[in-house]
């Protein structure tokens, strides 16, 4: 069933919203998720002892700067890849 209603919304949305209605309504939704993002973001910061966080700053040190690497390194891969592509469609 739920497969059902996905695909009535989806067709819905084509067939039966003007574009300034589902402008709204996306606009709508966009903003509904970024606030209920804000309040769990909210909601665990309430909860976290700051004791706690402060005992703990070498792991959190230690990820940061794994996450950090680790995404400079796959947007080096990344530009090297599309560099290297891009010279040779154009040669």
């Amino acid at each position: 069933m739920p497969a059902a209603g996905i695909l009535c919304g989806n067709v819905g949305v084509r067939t039966g919203m003007s574009p300034s209605t589902r402008v709204a309504s996306e606009t709508f939704w966009e903003f509904l998720a970024f606030a209920l993002n804000s309040v769990v973001f909210l909601l665990i910061g309430l909860e976290v002892s700051i004791h706690d966080l402060l005992a703990s700053w070498r792991p959190i040190t230690a990820t940061w700067l794994i996450v950090t690497l680790a995404r400079a390194l796959v947007v080096q891969a990344v530009w090297w890849t599309v560099g290297r592509s891009a010279s040779r469609s154009s040669a």
